[in-house]
C-alpha cells in the first residue's frame, strides 16, 4: 500500500518535473526527479517502520483496520493500472505506433500467464529476433 502511495505522488513530481524542462528551468528539474521523491519515500517508509518497531504489532494491526475498505481497494486498483501505464508511457517516449501490438501482447501474456520478467525478457528478445529476420529477409528479397 505505502508503494502505491508513494508511486502515485511521484507521479505528480513527474509532471511538475516535466514543466519545469519545458521551461528551461533546469536548475529546478533535480529538486523534483530526485529531491522531493526522495523526501517522500523517506517520509513514507521510515514513519510506519518506526512505529511499528517502537509500539509492536497491534499498532500496525490497528492501523490497517482503521483504513476504509474503499481507499484500500482504490490503492489496489491504482497499483493494477501501473504496468499498464509504463508501456503506455514507452510507446509515447518511442513514438512509433507499429510497435503498439508487441506491447499489448507482452502486457496481456505477462498478465495472464504470470511469468517471471527474465522469462517475458528472453520470450520478447526471441520474438525481436525473429521479426527483424523476417524484415532483413524481406528486404534482401526487395533489393534482389
Amino acid at each position: 500500500m505505502i508503494n502505491n502511495v508513494r508511486r502515485t505522488i511521484n507521479t505528480f513530481f513527474n509532471s511538475r518535473s516535466d514543466t519545469m524542462i519545458e521551461q528551461e528551468k533546469y536548475d529546478k528539474v533535480s529538486l523534483y526527479t530526485f529531491l522531493l521523491p526522495w523526501l517522500t519515500n523517506g517520509v513514507l517508509y521510515f514513519t510506519p517502520v518506526f512505529i511499528a518497531t517502537l509500539f509492536g504489532a497491534n499498532v500496525v494491526q490497528a492501523f490497517i483496520d482503521f483504513i476504509p475498505e474503499w481507499i484500500m481497494n482504490g490503492l489496489s486498483n491504482a497499483g493494477a493500472m501501473l504496468p499498464a501505464l509504463g508501456f503506455g508511457l514507452t510507446l509515447v517516449v518511442m513514438g512509433k505506433r507499429h510497435y503498439l501490438p508487441f506491447f499489448v501482447l507482452g502486457f496481456f501474456a505477462y498478465s495472464i500467464a504470470g511469468f517471471s520478467m527474465l522469462t517475458g525478457a528472453v520470450f520478447a528478445l526471441s520474438l525481436a529476433m525473429i521479426v527483424s529476420l523476417f524484415k532483413q529477409h524481406s528486404d534482401e528479397e526487395g533489393i534482389a
